[in-house]
C-alpha cells in the first residue's frame, strides 16, 4: 500500500509486479496506513476504514458457476426460502458427496469474514440449514462451530459499534483472544458490553465487575457511603459474581474511603480476606471479633499477634476486649504462659509479656479454661 496525500491511494502487488489506484482520494486531510496482521487501516483526521483480502469462501461464493460445496449449500438455502423443489436436488448432491460437513463449516467462516448484517444473517442459515441434515458423528462438532460464529459475529458487530469504536476483523478477534478483548473493554469503561460477552462466553465476569466498582467509587462524587455500597453489593448479586468484597474493600480503603470499606466487608465471606484487611486498616476490635466468630484459631492467634507486635505494652489489650471475646483471651494466656515456661528464666523472655500476662489474669472474671 502506497499512499500520496496530493494523488491518491496505490495498491501494489509485488508478486505480478502491477499497481493499481484505488477509488479514494484525500481532500485535505492527511492519511496514514497502519498495518495490522491481516489488513491494513486508513486512518484520517475525521474517519478510518480497513482494507483487507477477501475471504476465498466469499470469492467462491460470488463466482458464477461456482460448483464448490459451499455455493451449493447456499444456492440449497435460497431454493428452500423460495419454494423450490431445487433445494433437495442441492443438498442430496452434497449429502451423497459427503461434502455437506465442509459446506457447513465454510458457510461459518464465511459469515465471520461479512461485515454486511443481512449476509451474515443469510451464511448463518445456510449454515444451520446444512447442519439440520448431517447425521454422522461430526453433528455435535458442526453445532459448535455454528455456535462459536454466532457467538463471535455478536460480539463483532458490537465492537464494530460506533459508540465502541473497536472495529476488529475475524483473525484479529482470534489472535486478540475474548479474555484481552474483555480487558480492552474495562479499559475504555465499557463494562456493561464486557460483562455480556463474558456471559455470552460463559467467561467470569469477576474481574470485569470489580474493575467497574473501582472506578465508580473512585470517580463518585454524589452517593454517599451506604448508597455507593448497596448499589455495589446490588450489582454484583444480580451478576452473580464470585467477587472479593475484600479487594473492592481495599480499593476504597486506599482512596481514603475507611467507611465504605468496612460496610463492604460485611458482605465478604473469606474471613481471612476479612480479616486481613481489617488487620491493614488497624481495627483490631472488628478483625478480633470476625475471627473469634470463625471459630479458626489460627485467625484468633494472627489477630491476637499483630496486635502484640502493634502495642508491645499491651495497650490494645483493653479490659473490654479480654472480657467480650474469652476465647481469644483464653488462647493469649496459654501463649503468654508457653512462652514463659520456655523463655522465663533467660533473657528472651520479654517484661511486656509479663505484665501482659499479668493483665489478662486479672480481666478474666473466670479461670482461665486452657
Amino acid at each position: 500500500m502506497l499512499v500520496w496525500n496530493t494523488i491518491g491511494m496505490f495498491f501494489v502487488n509485488v508478486d505480478s509486479k502491477s499497481v493499481h489506484r484505488l477509488g479514494f482520494r484525500p481532500k485535505g486531510d492527511a492519511v496514514y496506513l497502519v498495518e495490522e496482521i491481516d489488513s491494513t487501516r486508513i486512518i484520517s483526521n475525521k474517519w478510518s476504514d480497513v482494507l483487507e483480502p477477501v475471504s476465498p469462501i466469499l470469492v467462491e461464493l460470488q463466482t458464477t458457476g461456482s460448483v464448490a460445496p459451499v455455493t451449493a449449500l447456499f444456492d440449497s438455502r435460497d431454493a428452500f426460502d423460495a419454494g423450490d423443489s431445487e433445494a433437495e436436488k442441492f443438498m442430496r448432491g452434497l449429502v451423497d458427496n459427503g461434502t455437506l460437513d465442509d459446506a457447513v463449516k465454510q458457510c461459518c467462516l464465511a459469515a465471520t469474514s461479512e461485515y454486511n448484517y443481512e449476509a451474515q444473517k443469510a451464511l448463518l442459515r445456510a449454515a444451520s440449514y446444512g447442519k439440520s441434515f448431517s447425521g454422522n458423528t461430526y453433528a455435535n462438532e458442526l453445532k459448535d462451530d455454528f455456535r462459536n460464529a454466532h457467538n463471535k459475529l455478536r460480539i463483532l458487530n458490537n465492537l464494530r459499534d460506533v459508540r465502541i469504536g473497536i472495529p476488529l476483523t475475524s483473525t484479529q478477534y482470534d489472535t486478540l483472544t475474548p479474555a484481552v478483548i474483555v480487558q480492552r473493554l474495562c479499559a475504555c469503561k465499557q463494562h456493561f458490553l464486557a460483562a455480556k460477552i463474558c456471559k455470552l462466553l460463559g467467561m467470569s465476569n469477576a474481574k470485569v465487575l470489580t474493575h467497574w466498582a473501582y472506578l465508580k467509587i473512585a470517580s463518585n462524587t454524589s452517593l454517599d457511603d451506604d448508597k455507593l455500597c448497596s448499589t455495589i453489593c446490588r450489582v454484583f448479586q444480580l451478576n452473580n459474581a464470585a467477587v472479593s468484597y475484600a479487594s473492592v474493600a481495599r480499593q476504597a480503603n486506599e482512596l481514603g474511603k475507611r467507611d465504605l470499606a468496612i460496610k463492604l466487608l460485611q458482605s465478604e465471606t473469606q474471613v481471612d480476606e476479612k480479616v486481613g484487611l481489617l488487620l491493614v486498616m488497624d481495627d483490631y476490635d472488628r478483625a478480633l471479633k470476625c475471627a473469634v466468630r470463625s471459630q479458626n484459631s489460627d485467625h484468633i492467634f494472627t489477630v491476637l499477634m499483630r496486635m502484640r507486635k502493634r502495642a508491645p505494652d499491651g495497650s490494645l489489650f483493653t479490659k473490654k476486649i479480654l472480657t467480650s471475646y474469652p476465647a481469644a483471651a483464653d488462647l493469649l494466656v496459654l501463649f503468654l504462659q508457653k512462652q514463659q515456661e520456655l523463655h522465663g528464666n533467660d533473657g528472651n523472655y520479654r517484661e511486656n509479656d509479663r505484665a501482659l500476662l499479668r493483665k489478662v489474669r486479672e480481666s478474666l472474671p473466670r479461670p482461665c479454661s486452657l
